[in-house]
């Protein structure tokens, strides 16, 4: 199309003097400069969006917890420090708020639950920190979580489902159930899940009492 444009303008400004042919082009092909411009900017603005784009070391979600953006930073700037990578690279999100079974929540918003677990079925979460009986949900739809056995788990209290040791309980939650950080089987960063149980051990302050109100 380009080619043709200017073939185009050639043909037609062929006698012109260079004025004449700036004032041409100027006047009926203004348009497809600024076409040709704005889809040249939206290549580069997306190839530089995949290019430059870093993937997340680590994810960590807190479900129906006191949102605390203060806690998530807290976490985010010490954890990316452990990792030696910047805080961009490590997101913690404590605005999951939603009902479930007979939980029943007001004035959040719903569709994070969808959210939630469409971020679990891509493999999106390495780690989350909730109450046993959302856990209890995320069993009874089929969610799944990694044993935390070898995760370096020692002088912890673990949550034991079903015969298997698949949670560290931190604490109790803001209504009073245990609250547990466990790690869903579709993350993407096991290892980094054991720096993770690690990084909680040596800072306690920062785990569970942060969410009782």
């Amino acid at each position: 199309m380009l080619r043709r444009w200017i073939l185009d303008i050639q043909e037609k400004t062929f006698k012109m003097n260079r004025r004449e042919k700036f004032s041409y082009v100027m006047t009926y092909y203004w348009y497809h400069m600024l076409i040709a411009v704005t889809v040249v900017a939206l290549v580069v603005l997306f190839s530089s969006h995949f290019v430059l784009r870093k993937e997340l070391e680590f994810t960590c979600v807190a479900v129906n917890q006191r949102m605390d953006e203060e806690w998530e930073k807290t976490i985010a700037e010490g954890f990316s420090k452990e990792l030696e990578v910047g805080t961009s690279r490590v997101a913690v999100d404590s605005s999951y708020q939603f009902s479930y079974d007979d939980i029943k929540m007001e004035g959040v918003n719903e569709s994070s639950y969808e959210k939630f677990f469409l971020k679990w079925q891509n493999g999106e979460l390495d780690a989350v920190i909730l109450s046993e009986s959302f856990y209890r949900h995320c069993v009874k739809m089929s969610g799944r979580f990694l044993e935390v056995d070898k995760m370096g788990v020692e002088g912890m209290q673990i949550y034991e489902d079903d015969g298997k040791n698949t949670a560290v309980v931190l604490d109790e939650d803001c209504n009073g159930e245990a609250l547990l950080l466990a790690f869903p089987s579709s993350g993407k960063h096991e290892e980094i899940c054991r720096k993770f149980i690690a990084f909680m051990k040596e800072n306690d302050e920062i785990g569970g009492n942060e969410y009782e109100d």
